[in-house]
């Protein structure tokens, strides 16, 4: 028998809970797409090579068949990993042709990354499978606020990404500076010079990202430009993109970076993403979606996945993954919300920083590579809901994300009650 906690609940209770969670899920119903563990619900479609299910929910013990095909023919030639294992192993769960088979105790956390490796062109395929009877979860580990540093204090945080080492890079629109952090939120040192406006200088930095040298890129909303610094700070390459034209930025939000070091910006009121190399030359761009009234379009985040595909959420709420090159595959997370920022983890997994219109509750939404919701999580501080404006992932799954106080962590779980 798996359980999801340390306990039990009774049957009054249990109707208690019940209660709550119709509730919880009537309110949250309207402005998000309760999609999870519904692959005809997923608006992903056939690009080539695809894998089935998108996601899939399994009993301890128990065995589901996952299957590639290829412009639309099975394919059997691909290698498949299990949260990066190659075959798996029995704490996780094992796969071998296709077939996995889950362990005999759900593990925690209990969702699991299904990874297809293709035999041909280097891509892989990622589905997600939830063991057991619990829910995926995320929960609270580390919370630092920035009003209560002595060095390192910022009037606003905003983007947020860890650098090689681990540490925390956080951008200050506001002040105009770029610090970073321990994990812990003890101040490390200042990125660039501070409020100014001329190379390594900042007036409205809106996010960083660190490359697989190390490298520090920063964009600034109100300079429009990108720059680009050594790891320990210092300014290598700055790039005032308001030339006219195509190259021209107008308040660029976000950056991602894939692994041949290419820049995906979302260049917000142009309403396109916009490609940088890593000399912060302008490579090429494309509108966001690329049909459709562009009357209410605002790209405000980016993400890249394992494969070089790009995502680029809109802060209306709707996500567009495309090709590196621009070529649109599909849309999903369709909210009666908005989405401020995302990131991206090593699975291709989505994460959102979301709001309600009424900007009275914000939380986290994760999807999967396939656009299937996988989980969601409120925000909150003392006092009220909190309102994650940027989010980061580590290696090991943990998220963190930046609010009007500082920033919060965490990490990987499931759900602690079963039900009786």
């Amino acid at each position: 028998m798996d359980v999801c906690f340390r306990g039990r609940v009774g049957r009054q209770m249990t109707r208690m809970i019940l209660g709550l969670c119709v509730a919880l899920f009537a309110c949250s119903a309207v402005w998000a797409n309760p999609s999870a563990y519904a692959e005809e619900q997923s608006s992903a479609k056939s690009v080539g090579a695809t894998i089935s299910p998108l996601l899939a929910k399994v009993p301890t013990g128990g065995e589901v068949q996952f299957v590639v095909t290829i412009a639309g023919e099975p394919d059997k030639s691909a290698e498949w990993l299990v949260n990066g294992i190659p075959g798996g192993n029995d704490t996780i769960g094992t796969i071998a042709g296709g077939v996995y088979h889950s362990p005999a105790v759900a593990p925690i956390p209990n969702e699991m990354h299904i990874q297809a490796k293709l035999a041909k062109g280097g891509r892989s395929l990622f589905s997600t499978v939830i063991v057991g009877r619990c829910e995926p979860a995320y929960k609270l580990v580390n919370r630092w606020t920035t009003d209560k540093l002595t060095e390192g204090r910022l009037d606003e945080n905003h983007g947020i990404c860890l650098d090689q080492a681990g540490n925390v890079v956080v951008t200050d629109p506001t002040g105009g500076r770029v610090c970073r952090y321990t994990r812990d939120g003890k101040f490390l040192d200042q990125i660039g010079s501070g409020k100014g406006t001329g190379p390594g200088f900042f007036d409205g930095p809106r996010d960083a990202k660190v490359d697989s040298k190390g490298r520090i890129f920063v964009i600034d909303g109100n300079l429009n430009n990108v720059q680009r610094f050594d790891p320990d700070g210092k300014i290598v390459v700055s790039k005032s993109v308001a030339e006219g034209g195509k190259t021209d930025l107008k308040r660029p939000h976000s950056i991602a970076i894939d692994a041949s070091g290419r820049m995906y910006l979302a260049d917000v009121d142009n309403k396109r993403a916009v490609v940088f190399d890593e000399e912060c030359r302008f490579v090429m761009g494309w509108p966001t979606p690329p049909v459709g009234s562009e009357k209410k379009l605002a790209p405000h985040s980016t993400g890249v996945d394992p494969n070089g595909d790009v995502f680029v959420v809109d802060y209306n709420g709707t996500c567009y993954k495309y090709t590196g090159s621009g070529e649109m595959l599909f849309s999903f997370a369709q909210i009666h919300g908005q989405y401020h920022a995302m990131c991206t983890d090593r699975w291709g997994d989505v994460y959102f920083a979301a709001r309600n219109r009424a900007d009275t509750l914000g939380r986290i939404d994760k999807y999967n590579n396939n656009g299937v919701l996988v989980v969601s999580w409120v925000l909150e501080r003392e006092g009220g809901p909190g309102y994650p404006k940027c989010l980061a992932v580590d290696n090991e799954g943990n998220v963190y994300a930046t609010d009007n106080e500082g920033v919060d962590v965490f990490a990987p779980t499931s759900t602690e009650t079963v039900i009786e």
